[in-house]
């Protein structure tokens, strides 16, 4: 496995320790600035993996079929528990969480078959820009979050609406960026 490819695996294992945190600081709120703090780290070390991978792939040359497959895998796991954690405390909302979730499954399912057809589907620019609204959506709903840990009683209906505007983007691009990778799946493979 190369260097590329370990960072990628390494993103994915940092997604069950964030939704341990996170769970773990429901649990203990005595605790609570420790595990802000690690969440935040785990975020932050998490999306740079994402574009720490891309560079290494790129700039060493060290593209391969098992990235390709990896990389948007990753994604998928890292933003899903992000999204996880915030629709648990009403953040993220069902429905743009049951959207995400569908497609990605939808994706995976896509992947694999086109895996055993012998056809490796790169990520397409729709992939990439609904990459950034996750990103974004997953930023605004953490920075929520702490903000209503830190200030309890504080009002947040701004940001509320923000956040909820995000989370519908993220669905919509999520449905519209799984358009070009149908279309990809329906043509026979050459």
């Amino acid at each position: 496995m190369n260097l590329a490819n370990r960072i990628t695996m390494f993103r994915i294992l940092l997604a069950p320790v964030f939704l341990v945190l996170f769970e773990a600081l429901l649990a203990f709120p005595e605790q609570q600035l420790l595990f802000l703090i690690l969440l935040a780290v785990i975020f932050a070390v998490s999306e740079f993996s994402d574009i720490l991978d891309g560079l290494v792939a790129r700039r060493m040359g060290l593209t391969s079929s098992l990235g390709k497959l990896l990389d948007p895998f990753s994604d998928v796991v890292s933003r899903l528990t992000v999204f996880l954690c915030l629709f648990t405390v009403g953040i993220a909302p069902w429905w743009a969480f049951a959207v995400i979730l569908y497609r990605e499954l939808g994706m995976t399912f896509l992947r694999m078959v086109m895996v055993m057809q012998g056809r490796v589907q790169a990520a397409s620019l729709w992939g990439k820009i609904k990459a950034w609204i996750y990103f974004f959506a997953s930023l605004c709903g953490l920075s929520l979050f702490y903000a209503e840990k830190i200030v309890p009683n504080g009002t947040f209906d701004v940001w509320k609406g923000l956040a909820l505007g995000l989370f519908a983007l993220a669905a919509a691009a999520a449905v519209l960026s799984f358009i070009p990778y149908w279309r990809a799946f329906r043509r026979r493979p050459s």
